[in-house]
């Protein structure tokens, strides 16, 4: 058999696979987490959201993508995580919500027949995603209202439920919550 050298641009690569594979198994317990403690906390709040989305494209590829990537696997398999970190976490999530709101920006604009530079057909309000959907923004740990603000994931835990619930705790708010 040969010995086989690494390339050091190679080794780099691999590095930075593992370090996104760990920050992204770490970023779904958290949001696991807090989407668990929301459920216990106000259980009501908790279906409510969930039953909102569920029909929605966007949950039900997160699902299929969830079950075919075995992201249950990648939570659940693997070194302890610690407590949550609000600013990390919502630090981390803010540039991928406003990425979002940027692609709903372009699809309003889409449906709504107007091209760049023409007028808007519809209400300059409507025009504006930022107003229409929802704001990343800080939710103090005692908002939730949860007796056990960092239950632990287990592998009878129904978890993308508890991931989105955790995502969509993180996100509403107005403007002026930033």
């Amino acid at each position: 058999m040969r010995n086989l050298s690494v390339d050091p641009a190679d080794a780099r690569l691999i590095q930075n696979i593992q370090q996104a594979t760990r920050s992204t198994r770490e970023m779904l317990i958290k949001l696991g987490r807090r989407g668990k403690a929301l459920e216990r906390a106000q259980p009501g709040r908790g279906a409510l959201l969930l039953t909102a989305v569920r029909p929605h494209p966007l949950y039900k590829a997160g699902r299929l993508a969830f079950d075919m990537l075995e992201i249950e696997d990648l939570i659940l398999d693997g070194p302890p995580v610690d407590p949550i970190d609000q600013h990390d976490l919502v630090g981390t999530l803010i540039p991928v919500a406003g990425r979002w709101l940027d692609f709903a920006s372009a699809l309003q604009r889409l449906g709504s027949g107007r091209r760049d530079g023409e007028s808007s057909p519809i209400t300059p309000e409507a025009d504006r995603p930022g107003l229409l959907l929802p704001r990343v923004h800080l939710v103090p740990e005692e908002a939730v209202g949860a007796t056990e603000p960092d239950p632990e994931l287990t592998s009878s835990d129904y978890l993308y439920d508890f991931v989105v619930l955790g995502f969509l705790d993180l996100l509403g708010g107005t403007p002026e919550t930033f």
